[in-house]
């Protein structure tokens, strides 16, 4: 009896620890938003105006901090701070902590509408990322 309730406790807190990554499925996707996407850091930097308002999937280097949540190109760009490399990403408070823990200092994948106009906290970064509908590290499908 002891074990099935250690069991039960350890898929609840996994359950509960996954919830803030949103995922991503057909009842949840945006209305009238078309297909997704698949667009790299780099085709938003260079033609930014190509892809404004429209649904995308980006991959990168995330990185989940207080006044500095983005996707990067690279690791080495997040860790000196060259936030032009990078795509802003507009999450909840009610979702920070989790998703930190989940996805900081991860490569992965977003889901989102990139705007083109909007430049993350200060206009530091290359664009942003609004309405996200999923965050991915590359290992979260492996923890299955």
């Amino acid at each position: 009896m002891k074990n099935f309730l250690l069991i039960i406790l350890l898929i609840s807190t996994k359950s509960f620890c996954q919830s803030a990554l949103v995922k991503f499925n057909e009842s949840n996707r945006p209305k009238d938003s078309g297909e997704i996407v698949d667009v790299s850091i780099l085709q938003l930097l260079c033609n930014p105006e190509k892809y404004d308002g429209k649904l995308i999937m980006v991959k990168g280097f995330i990185k989940i901090e207080f006044e500095g949540t983005a996707i990067y190109f690279h690791k080495e760009d997040c860790e000196n701070h060259i936030s032009q490399n990078s795509i802003w990403l507009n999450i909840s408070k009610e979702t920070y902590h989790s998703l930190k823990s989940e996805c900081s200092d991860k490569y992965g994948s977003v889901i989102g509408t990139f705007k083109a106009d909007q430049k993350g906290h200060f206009g530091g970064f290359g664009g942003e990322i609004i309405s996200i509908n999923g965050i991915f590290p590359n290992d979260y499908y492996a923890k299955d």
